[in-house]
Formats: C-alpha cells, sequence, structure tokens
C-alpha cells in the first residue's frame, strides 16, 4: 500500500467534478465493526473523498493494487468474516427479489450476474429454471472466464462502488447486453444523511 501524501482534491469517479478529502480509516475497518467485529488495527491509512457536485464518496488507495494484491489483503479465505451476507444470504436474497420482479419470464431468459462473487446467485437462478445465469467476477477465482455472448438481463450487486473506475465498469457491463430489449439491474448502498 501506497505511504504517499495525498492531494486535498482530486476529480469524482462518476462525474469528474472536484471531490474534497474526506476521511481516513484504518485498512481494518469494515462495516461489521457494528456488528462487534473489531480488528486489529493495521496501521494502513485509507483515505477517502467525497465530491462536492453528486456526493459520491471513494477512495483511491486500493486502485493499483494487483490482482494478486487484491487476492492478498481483500478477497482472501477470510472475507466473509467482514462480509457475512456475501456467500449466501445476499444471493439468496437477491435471487427471491429478481425471481419475485420478474415472476415465470424471468425462466425464459438468459442472464450475467457481474461481479458475483462464487457465483451463487447464478447458480440458486438456474436451479430454479433460469434459461442460463451466468457469474462473472474479474477478481473471484474460478468465476474470472469472460463470457463471449449477450445477455438479456445483466446485474450487478454492490458492486460499482468497489471498482477503481465506476464508468468503465457500466461500460464493461453494457458490453455483454443485446444492443434492443436488455435490462442493466444495479444495486448500491448509499451513505445516511448523518455520515
Amino acid at each position: 500500500f501506497s505511504k504517499k501524501t495525498r492531494p486535498h482534491t482530486r476529480p469524482c469517479k462518476c462525474c469528474n467534478d472536484t471531490a474534497t478529502l474526506y476521511d481516513v480509516c484504518d485498512f481494518n475497518k469494515s462495516c461489521e465493526d457494528r456488528n462487534g467485529l473489531n480488528l486489529p488495527v493495521s496501521g494502513i491509512p485509507i483515505y477517502y473523498y467525497r465530491c462536492n457536485h453528486c456526493g459520491f464518496i471513494f477512495t483511491a488507495d486500493l486502485d493499483e493494487l494487483s490482482e494478486e494484491e487484491f487476492a492478498q489483503h481483500i478477497y482472501n479465505d477470510e472475507y466473509a468474516i467482514v462480509d457475512p451476507d456475501y456467500e449466501q444470504a445476499r444471493p439468496s436474497a437477491n435471487a427471491g427479489m429478481l425471481t419475485q420482479m420478474f415472476g415465470a419470464q424471468l425462466n425464459t431468459l438468459n442472464m450475467l450476474d457481474y461481479g458475483g462473487g462464487n457465483g451463487m446467485l447464478a447458480n440458486l437462478l438456474e436451479s430454479s429454471g433460469v434459461e442460463q445465469a451466468v457469474s462473472y467476477d474479474p477478481f473471484h477465482e474460478g468465476q474470472q472466464n469472460r463470457p463471449e455472448e449477450n445477455f438479456d438481463i445483466v446485474t450487478s450487486f454492490e458492486v460499482v462502488e468497489h471498482t477503481p473506475d465506476p464508468i468503465a465498469t457500466f461500460e464493461e457491463m453494457i458490453s455483454f447486453m443485446h444492443t434492443d430489449n436488455s435490462v442493466l439491474f444495479f444495486s448500491t448502498l448509499v451513505q445516511p444523511n448523518e455520515i
């Protein structure tokens, strides 16, 4: 991880307006702190910026990590400790939501879960009758084979906010869609007003 000094401002990753240095936290801070998981302090500061125009909060401190560094420091065997819903609960909830939204029509469509982690969402949908459900995740071992075909539905749950270049990520997701009649369905958490 880089120990270099961070600039006070930088371009926003979403709208390219000015983002101002907003906060810093330790690399080992996770969302599970609220549930009592307190990892030891790593001593690695991660600096965050907040866009003055669109409000997007982001870091650039992880942008230059290699795939090997991501595998070592982030998406490793202990990842589920800091994101326990990742393995089963979130994919199951998303499969239920998609089934409820699209109904029986979902079984006639092919879909790609972009950034699908362990592939659980695609597996659940295929086992429930979806014609073709594929998972692709450039950072997850076993899910890194880039599909060649186009899809009726491209989903991406809690992915875009983690990427170094959200615009390029959207462009890649769109590249998997048919030119007509495809749907991109994504979600990302938003920060509370009192942050």
